[in-house]
């Protein structure tokens, strides 16, 4: 007589998600987590897994593992410039700014192999991760890429403009909480999912889910504000539900509020009405459109006449990709569009697009007056913002207003003040090429035109000798008679062939051939595909059976459209205003520089101070939480608030230096089947988003939870925390007095309820007072 099979006593409290139907036989699956005995854990149909451990190296390289040696590492953005891509699978981006993914481009930039690549060159391409990131990052931050590039006067970059389009053609674009699977196998499966961050257009905070079952959420440099492009984000978003993420990965958040617009206006038009310039550093592509769509407002409202200009070598490409964009923004901005507003929320008929500082010069100059100028880069280190600073930073009616000054930057300097008393600095700027340099250059255009010209004549001639080698083009006339063109087909097919064989081999080829592969059959009357040359010369209608008359269209037929052509063409062919018509160089002159201009520093980063930051992870409740951005201040005072208000979860906050390595154990889950008998005597009770009920099983050897052989009687669980006050509006409806005194509530009838450790307890000599009074208090909880 075979033995039975070994049972596993189990008696706890399970959930079950409400979208899963578990009427359905298919999908009576339940998730246990045997090291945290008594938690809550999910019906969810997922492969049996060993435990799950996750490292965090760095500060982005988060490695996930399982027991039995399968792993998956995960870059967490590209903010440093070569960054360690061992055993890297994919690639999250957060933020299309610079500041996220510095080191992207280099990444996956690199041209594809050729032939002469060397095999470690090869390999390295052979191991390059995914790219994710959202549909609407990959524009804005190709054209973050394209600002630095080219508005360098400063810093000589390596990188080309090639390299930024060939990384974005890299990336796979997503949507908002569209789930991407990183690695599936029998033992892994990661996910990733986008989330809005709220802070710039195509922002996200990444949800990361391991085999079904555990939960890492990466939120770095979000805001949970509404703003006027932008809604603000919420971690109730993210689709957790009742459960507790295993890690969070976040930011300290800013020491500082954000600054109120209204703040920006008065800064502004206080200087504006002094007679005074003001000068707004921004980025190329991300929190610039929200200072825009201030500015362009209070433009409007005010009806003000100054220039409001936004200059950088690509705003104007930024804003016709920003406007492309506006199911990613906030919904009142785009609800009225196409019904009470015809215009595009991003139009911005107020504000001035320059492409060039020369341009924008031109400008102020034919106005007279004082201007407002939005100028690429944030720093001060570089581009057009740094020459307009070193043009107005000596007169006092002027403003500078820094919205995000980077560590260590000069923005960061005079906004702390230790760069306002005899500022050195490089200004540079463009001037023609002469002499030598310019002979030198034309000789170099000269050798890279002909060396290119070589190139894509041999790769014509390759692309003409495999025309001919497989198809064989046979010129044919409509006017001639249907027998004749066959006939004249097959001819030409077979003396071709012949040709060719007998060069080769001698060996004659009688084959019917038009294309490889085909036969041609001898009753054919035409060419299955005519030359295209031929059906033009030959075609007298069109397809309603009128007369078409070529004529008629030639532009030479009328003189005044040719004249109108020829002035286009002429048009195009002019070089434009911010066209350089000889070749250029950067030249740099030091200047000393007394700051006499008013600096004013307005918090507008877009990103949650550190108590909203503290409130939200408070509300998660996570497992683990890595604190990983901010200054040293910030992230330990967020680190020791967070252990206080998540004491009595048994929650870890770790907050690593660079080059620290953080290990965190997520557990081990497996997946077991519920039978049906224990199906049927399962009593579920719906609780917010999830239905809860407990079980007495026993785990068989064949992976089924069967009724517990002797069951054991277990008290009620009270699920839920109920305040004081919402117990005493309670009892109130009950008609039964009750007030505060000492810190607790004194009932009617000599009745104590108080807080304890282990929640609320009522004191009282038992009466029928004392049982009314604790069925109240038992109808706040959820009982299982």
């Amino acid at each position: 007589m075979a033995s039975p099979p070994a049972l596993r006593s189990i008696s706890r409290v399970v959930t079950r998600q409400p979208l899963i139907n578990c009427r359905d036989e298919n999908k009576k699956f339940l998730n246990l987590d045997w090291l945290v005995p008594g938690r809550p854990t999910q019906t969810r149909n997922v492969p049996m897994t060993g435990g799950v451990s996750v490292s965090l190296s760095g500060l982005s390289v988060l490695k996930i593992a399982t027991d039995d040696g399968a792993t998956c590492g995960i870059l967490l953005d590209c903010a440093v410039r070569r960054p360690k891509m061992t055993d890297v699978d994919v690639v999250l981006l957060s933020q299309p700014d610079i500041d996220h993914m510095h080191g992207l481009v280099p990444l996956f930039g690199s041209e594809e192999s050729g032939a002469d690549e060397t095999e470690e060159a090869d390999a390295v391409r052979r191991r390059r991760p995914t790219l994710l990131m959202t549909n609407a990052a990959i524009p804005l931050a190709t054209m973050a890429f394209y600002s630095m590039l080219l508005g360098a006067t400063e810093t000589e970059h390596e990188l080309k403009t090639e390299d930024v389009d060939r990384a974005f053609k890299r990336a796979t674009g997503l949507r908002y909480r569209e789930e991407h699977v990183v690695v599936s196998s029998e033992s892994l499966t990661v996910t990733a999912t986008p989330y809005n961050s709220g802070r710039m257009v195509g922002g996200a905070i990444w949800r990361i889910k391991v085999n079904d079952v555990h939960d890492i959420v990466y939120a770095i440099d979000f805001n949970h504000k509404k703003e006027m492009i932008l809604s603000g984000c919420s971690m109730m978003d993210l689709g957790l539900g009742s459960v507790r993420p295993g890690l969070v990965i976040t930011s300290a958040g800013s020491s500082l509020g954000a600054s109120s617009p209204s703040a920006l206006r008065d800064a502004v038009l206080q200087t504006l009405r002094n007679d005074g310039n003001v000068l707004i550093p921004v980025d190329p592509s991300g929190r610039v459109l929200e200072i825009l769509m201030i500015l362009n407002a209070m433009w409007e409202e005010k009806r003000l006449m100054y220039p409001l200009l936004f200059v950088g070598p690509v705003v104007k490409a930024t804003l016709e990709f920003a406007r492309c964009q506006l199911e990613w923004m906030n919904e009142d901005l785009v609800k009225g569009l196409g019904h009470q507003q015809v215009d595009n929320p991003l139009a911005l008929k107020r504000v001035t697009l320059c492409s060039t500082e020369k341009e924008a010069v031109r400008i102020m100059q034919q106005n007279r007056g004082p201007a407002v100028v939005l100028a690429v880069s944030d720093t001060l280190e570089d581009g057009p913002s740094r020459n307009f600073f070193a043009r107005w930073a000596g007169n006092r009616r002027n403003t500078v207003i820094v919205l995000d000054p980077k560590q260590g930057s000069l923005a960061e300097r005079i906004v702390q003040g230790t760069g306002r008393s005899k500022l050195k600095m490089t200004v540079s700027s463009r001037v023609p090429l002469q002499g030598e340099e310019l002979k030198e250059y034309m000789e170099n255009k000269a050798t890279e035109k002909s060396e290119k010209d070589a190139v894509e004549e041999m790769a014509e001639r390759d692309r003409a000798k495999v025309k001919r080698d497989n198809v064989k083009v046979i010129e044919t006339k409509r006017d001639r008679e249907p027998s004749s063109v066959a006939a004249a087909a097959v001819a030409a097919i077979n003396a071709d062939a012949m040709e060719e064989d007998g060069a080769e081999d001698g060996d004659g080829d009688d084959t019917e051939c038009l294309i490889e592969g085909f036969e041609l059959d001898e009753a054919a009357a035409f060419p299955m595909f005519p030359d295209e040359d031929d059906i033009e010369r030959t075609l007298r209608t069109d397809e309603y059976g009128d007369i078409v008359d070529l004529s008629k269209l030639d532009p030479s037929s009328d003189p005044a459209l040719s004249q109108a052509l020829a002035s286009e063409a002429a048009a195009e062919r002019a070089p434009s205003d911010d066209e350089e018509d000889v070749p250029t160089k950067i030249e740099r002159k030091e200047v000393s520089l007394q700051v006499q201009a008013h600096i004013e520093y307005l918090h507008f980063d877009g990103r949650s101070d550190s108590q909203s930051v503290q409130t939200m992870l408070t509300q998660m409740a996570p497992r683990s939480c890595v604190v990983v951005r901010g200054s040293q201040d910030m992230k330990a005072k967020l680190a020791a608030t967070l252990v206080k208000d998540l004491e009595g979860l048994k929650s870890n906050v770790f907050v690593p230096d660079d080059e620290e390595t953080v290990a965190v154990d997520l557990g081990s889950a497996r997946s077991v089947i519920i039978s049906d008998d224990l199906y049927q005597s399962m009593v579920m009770h719906t609780i917010g988003d999830v239905e809860m009920g407990w079980i007495d099983a026993e785990l068989a050897l064949d992976n089924q939870l069967v009724p517990a052989r002797s069951s054991q009687k277990q008290g009620g669980i009270f699920i839920g925390d109920v305040k004081l006050s919402q117990l005493k509006r309670a009892l109130a409806k009950a008609s039964i007095a009750s007030e505060f005194h000492a810190g607790g509530l004194y009932c009617q009838g000599d009745i104590l309820v108080k807080r304890t450790d282990r929640g609320l307890a009522i004191e009282g000599q038992l009466s029928d007072q004392y049982y009314a009074i604790r069925e109240v208090m038992y109808s706040q909880y959820h009982i299982c």
